[in-house]
């Protein structure tokens, strides 16, 4: 039988100066970029990761230029920019936490600022550090939690 394939449970968009290099996997036991394919592939609309695409190849463009942002578009307004496609990441894919930067406890998730409901990821063990132990069902907004067996009576 064949084994789901990889679904990440926590990814961060950041811009880097490579192509194609925006997404990064912060799932437990994980670390690294992820292939913006990869979004395709858990959901994500090809039109939004055509503007994540441009939004970063904006940041490309800077060593270019010196570092200096053009007129007609500030720093804050790219910043500001790549925010909002997170957000619309985060909808796309709501069973992924999906942060705009690396993870940082002070700031409110976009979850949060989008009013869903916090996701519990655990990590089982070394062996099945890729499985998820959560369902987020978007329509009634329920988080489903994985069969705890009692551990007084025998399975």
């Amino acid at each position: 039988m064949p084994s789901d394939p990889y679904r990440p449970t926590v990814i961060c968009i950041a811009a880097e100066y490579e192509e194609d290099a925006y997404v990064w996997d912060y799932s437990p036991g994980e670390a690294g970029g992820l292939a913006p394919s990869v979004l395709a592939d858990l959901g994500a609309d090809p039109a939004l990761l055509a503007r994540l695409s441009a939004w970063n190849d904006t940041y490309g463009q800077l060593a270019v230029t010196d570092f200096q942002w053009r007129a007609a578009q500030s720093e804050a307004e790219w910043d500001q920019e790549g925010l909002q496609l997170a957000l619309e990441l985060q909808r796309q894919l709501p069973d992924i936490e999906v942060h705009y930067g690396a993870p940082d406890p002070s700031r409110p998730s976009l979850r949060q600022q989008l009013g869903l409901p916090p996701l519990l990821v655990i990590e089982k063990s070394a062996d099945q550090h890729r499985s998820q132990l959560y369902a987020y069902a978007p329509l009634s907004g329920i988080t489903h939690q994985p069969h705890q067996p009692d551990p007084t009576s025998p399975e």
